[in-house]
């Protein structure tokens, strides 16, 4: 999935919202939702894994929503697949070492977490629109190279703890009294090297922009 498909969601997302006349969600103390969508992420921290392309992968999970007054707390448990993708191309030899053609190929470096993110929700201008910030946890449980149908794990090699910051904007559409649609942009800068490499030249950390779409159920 990528943003092009995702796009007129959001588009029918912001139609809905002129449509419909139910109570907006930002009236109601709990709400719990799914979301999930696509992420463009990539590495910084070292020289290779900064000229490296960046690459899109799926994020999604659940999250809980509590009204503090005239501002939200927001808990999430996502899944996030992280990292970039590496392109190239090299000659292939027959049994005989004779050239036979170039074949391309394409290289993903994969980082699976679970993130906690723990966001501060503030309404802003137009009725649904709010930004969030917050710091988010992350646990590994996976790492792997895969390329050409095949997979090779590095997992012991990198901290299983990640820990950084998110912001975004969040847009919310009511379609009932207890139900609404949730769309949401935000960037996700890991700020610790993930390596277990002491050598600073090595250093890897991650990035990942999300365009969530979800849907929440709220209660009074």
């Amino acid at each position: 999935m990528t943003y092009k498909y995702a796009l007129p969601f959001l588009f029918l997302g912001l139609l809905l919202s002129s449509l419909c006349g139910a109570q907006a969600p930002d009236q109601s103390r709990w709400a719990i939702g799914l979301q999930a969508g696509p992420s463009r992420t990539f590495l910084r921290g070292n020289k290779t894994a900064q000229e490296l392309p960046a690459d899109v992968r799926l994020t999604g999970g659940g999250f809980l929503r509590y009204r503090l007054s005239n501002v939200f707390l927001r808990a999430e448990l996502l899944y996030e697949n992280k990292g970039n993708k590496e392109e190239g191309s090299y000659v292939e030899y027959d049994l005989n070492q004779h050239a036979i053609g170039e074949r391309h190929y394409t290289m993903r470096q994969r980082f699976h977490y679970l993130t906690l993110p723990l966001l501060l929700e503030v309404p802003v201008l137009a009725k649904g629109l709010h930004v969030a910030a917050g710091p988010y946890a992350g646990y590994l449980f996976g790492q792997e190279l895969a390329s050409q149908g095949e997979k090779l794990e590095f997992t012991s090699y990198y901290k299983k703890m990640d820990v950084g910051l998110t912001g975004g904007v969040a847009y919310y559409v009511p379609l009932s009294p207890a139900l609404a649609l949730k769309a949401e942009l935000r960037h996700n800068l890991g700020l610790l090297n993930v390596t277990r490499d002491p050598d600073p030249a090595s250093s890897i950390k991650t990035n990942a922009t999300n365009l969530l779409l979800g849907l929440s159920y709220h209660l009074k």
